[in-house]
């Protein structure tokens, strides 16, 4: 009796787990780089795009983390193969600015790649917004690279996309 105590607790510190994870996920997105920012992911990913989350690469390493990494990890892989529109993003501090990464899989079959860097200061915003024929993913890392990408103008990336 006593082991299906234990059992039944560790299933509920396990499901509180993965439920503050999606928290922690959902509830960032909005404040995302800069106000407006996220809208604009949302508009290029569509209504029924899956939130694969973002993840924060500043962030030690510890097992909760890695268990994120993987799911994370996982969502883009399985979206990628099901050929589902989704978003993914990730910040980092590489030298002396963040540097925000967003992979986007339009509905329109269109990978997108955004970034925006910012002096650590708030200076020197600068966008580089890309669309690709394809990208490949390192899971492992959750990197990834574009292919076939040409450059988005400013004007396409701050109109409304239908």
């Amino acid at each position: 009796m006593n082991s299906c105590k234990v059992i039944v607790f560790f299933l509920v510190l396990l499901l509180g787990a993965c439920a503050s994870i999606e928290d922690y996920e959902s509830h960032l997105w909005p404040q995302y780089a800069y106000p407006g920012f996220s809208k604009k992911i949302d508009r290029i990913a569509g209504n029924d795009a899956i939130d694969c989350g973002f993840y924060d690469r500043m962030l030690r390493d510890s097992e909760s983390l890695k268990r994120k990494r993987r799911g994370l990890s996982d969502c883009v892989k399985n979206s990628i193969k099901a050929g589902r529109s989704f978003k993914f993003g990730s910040v980092r501090i590489p030298a002396d600015s963040y540097v925000y990464e967003v992979l986007v899989l339009s509905p329109e079959k269109e990978y997108w790649t955004i970034t925006f860097d910012l002096m650590l200061d708030g200076s020197n915003a600068i966008h580089w917004v890309k669309r690709c024929d394809s990208v490949n993913v390192d899971v492992k890392s959750l990197s990834y690279k574009g292919e076939g990408c040409r450059e988005v103008s400013a004007e396409e990336w701050l109109s409304d996309i239908n």
